[in-house]
């Protein structure tokens, strides 16, 4: 008894030195694969390359015994993945906040590692649960690990855009978003596309082992529900899920091309504001949409005569203008907010940007202290109420995406229902000339495509675009040059899937393969032949 004690304690040794010595080989590799992971996204847009990326990362998994290890493997993906593939935050901590180099060090640190968790979470539970080494007669362990844990990772992705502050930015379904996947957009939404694609780029692997093994089970198995995902996908392309409203509607973005450090720079601020007042006025347009704070101050504080300037031009030329401006409301409640100058005699109206952005436009409870180390304009703003009804312009209803709020699929259901057009404005400035720009964008030609909405999008310094219901580019303008998009906008009626029934459906899918997976594995684990099959 005492020798079977000794052995086994042994034994359970050499596995952890052996575990040990893996992990450290297998986690600079980890995090190599999500450093080259990161180039599927705009702007290197090959989401091909997540097929080999993530069969790398699969092997890897598969080699640690415990789940602490698993999940160590994949944390460092993680933060190779977001160091990468959003290393104009980091830049922009350094370089634009005013905090002190330690301290901008630590941030980016922490904030690496929280959008890593949800990576790695998804996987420790996945591992924690077994759930990896279930197997039925009916398919294969692999197929069953990649469905379990495609469906832990598109949960760990709703968590993180649905969290306070929610950040989409990175998720799966933005890679597909130029391939034939993305007609599930207007039936899933992103998540669903996100699930489509991890199922794929796990999947792929057991499947191809099998084939090697002569095994044609679940080849035939992963053959067929990728067949049912694209034809899903194409037949939700096609579908006439909304119809034009109403006539064109013509339309002008100003782009201001401002650089950050003059933004906000008191010396630079009136010439701004002149500047912006001559282009406002300059050339007619039903519809002209400014950036984000392109007034860089409170309502209060501007110019006398400049409000009736305004609205006298919008009058005289039928004309609806939209300016960013921040706005003091009751209780001393600060507001980045869009302003509706009418050209129809009715009085002005504003819309408060409801979802704020953590640290650079409010503090989150309990990091007052670190706020006041940002040296950030507009950082102490309060939300705007749930419910806010969209501007009319010409019988037609817009709805606002300010900044990165373009980043929520559910505000963008929501603001479509009862709009015909979306308005996206935003700055930017903090991220010129970085990835920011082009995943920015990436992610406001989802939310078009989610919703059939076109959307008419400008920023202060990294481009302005017309992109219509179908996630289309129809017109660009490049970041950095001050400049106008003009052109003509079709207003969309009509409700796709997406929109009526949100994410619910695809929530629904993961907690039911994970359940599915659950009851084959208790089954299998009491079935002896089955047992025999997965040990």
């Amino acid at each position: 008894m005492h020798s079977t004690s000794t052995m086994n304690s042994k034994g359970i040794f050499n596995a952890s030195i052996r575990d040990t010595v893996t992990l450290g080989l297998a986690v600079p590799g980890a995090a190599a694969l999500g450093v080259l992971g990161a180039m599927a996204w705009a702007p290197g847009s090959s989401p091909w390359l997540l097929l080999p990326v993530f069969g790398g990362l699969c092997r890897l998994l598969a080699r640690p015994r415990r789940p602490a290890p698993a999940a160590l493997l994949a944390l460092a993906f993680g933060l190779g993945l977001h160091a990468c593939g959003q290393a104009w935050m980091i830049a922009a901590l350094f370089r634009e906040t005013g905090l002190p180099p330690l301290l901008a060090l630590l941030s980016a640190m922490a904030a690496t590692l929280y959008l890593a968790g949800f990576i790695a979470l998804p996987v420790y539970l996945c591992a924690r649960c077994r759930l990896l080494a279930t197997a039925t007669p009916a398919t294969s362990p692999g197929l069953t690990a990649a469905a379990c844990l495609a469906a832990l990772l598109t949960a760990g992705e709703w968590a993180r855009g649905s969290l306070p502050g929610g950040f989409s930015s990175l998720s799966m379904g933005y890679a597909w978003l130029d391939t034939p996947l993305a007609g599930l957009l207007p039936v899933t939404g992103l998540y669903g596309l996100s699930f489509l694609a991890y199922v794929l780029c796990l999947g792929w692997l057991p499947v191809a082992e099998s084939l090697v093994r002569r095994q044609y089970g679940p080849a035939v198995l992963g053959a067929l529900a990728f067949a049912a995902f694209l034809a899903t996908a194409h037949w939700g392309a096609k579908q006439p899920w909304i119809t034009p409203h109403g006539d064109l509607l013509g339309f002008r973005l100003i782009h201001t091309g401002t650089a950050q450090q003059d933004k906000f720079s008191p010396e630079h601020i009136p010439a701004q504001i002149d500047r912006l007042a001559e282009r406002l006025t300059q050339s007619p347009a039903q519809l002209v949409l400014a950036p984000e704070t392109a007034l860089p101050m409170f309502f209060h504080q501007l110019p006398a005569g400049l409000v009736d300037r305004l609205a006298q031009a919008a009058r005289t030329h039928g004309s609806h203008f939209f300016i960013g401006v921040a706005l003091m409301g009751g209780n001393q409640q600060a507001h980045n907010s869009l302003l509706h100058i009418p050209g129809d005699g009715t009085p002005l109206r504003f819309f408060a940007k409801e979802e704020l952005m953590p640290f650079g436009e409010y503090s989150p409870p309990g990091f007052a202290w670190f706020s006041r180390h940002l040296h950030f304009p507009l950082k102490d703003l309060s939300p705007g109420p749930p419910g806010q009804p969209p501007f009319v312009a010409d019988r037609r209803r817009l709805a606002a995406l300010i900044c990165h709020e373009e980043a929520s699929p559910r505000l963008a259901r929501r603001r479509a229902m009862d709009a015909s057009v979306l308005l996206n404005p935003s700055n930017l400035a903090w991220f010129e000339r970085s990835a920011a720009i082009p995943q920015g964008l990436a992610m406001a030609r989802a939310r078009a495509l989610e919703t059939g909405r076109p959307v008419l999008r400008t920023t202060n310094a990294g481009g302005a675009a017309h992109i219509d219901h179908r996630g289309r580019i129809a017109g660009q303008v490049q970041p950095g040059q001050e400049s106008d998009l003009t052109g003509e906008i079709r207003p969309m009626q009509g409700l796709t899937p997406y929109v009526r029934l949100g994410d619910t459906p695809v929530l629904l899918v993961c907690a039911a393969v994970l359940l599915l997976a659950a009851v084959r594995r208790k089954r299998a684990m009491s079935h002896p032949t089955i047992q025999e099959k997965t040990a």
